[in-house]
């Protein structure tokens, strides 16, 4: 089964989430349960559009991969350091 991995994050009681193997796919919402609600669908919006296009998929890394990868350790260290009380997760998205 393939998998995808999310960055969730807060700040100022927002919550926003992004998929470091999908560039561009973000989405948000009012609480983190919401966010990742949301970037399901905007996540399945995105490769539905990559589908009609004719684009390639990525090829999806795992975890190990991800955090040797300088691009996603600049993102985790920019979503640590939004705020206090920030949540910085990896989600599987089924």
């Amino acid at each position: 089964m393939a998998m995808t991995y999310a960055l969730l994050y807060e700040e100022n009681g927002s919550f926003g989430i992004s998929f470091p193997d999908f560039p561009g796919c973000i989405s948000g919402g009012g609480s983190a349960e919401e966010a990742l609600r949301r970037g399901r669908g905007a996540l399945a919006f995105h490769i539905a559009g990559m589908v009609e296009d004719g684009d390639a998929m990525p090829r999806l890394r795992g975890l190990d991969e991800l955090r040797a990868d300088r691009d996603f350790r600049a993102d985790c260290h920019a979503c640590r350091g939004r705020s206090a009380g920030q949540s910085l997760a990896s989600q599987h998205l089924a």
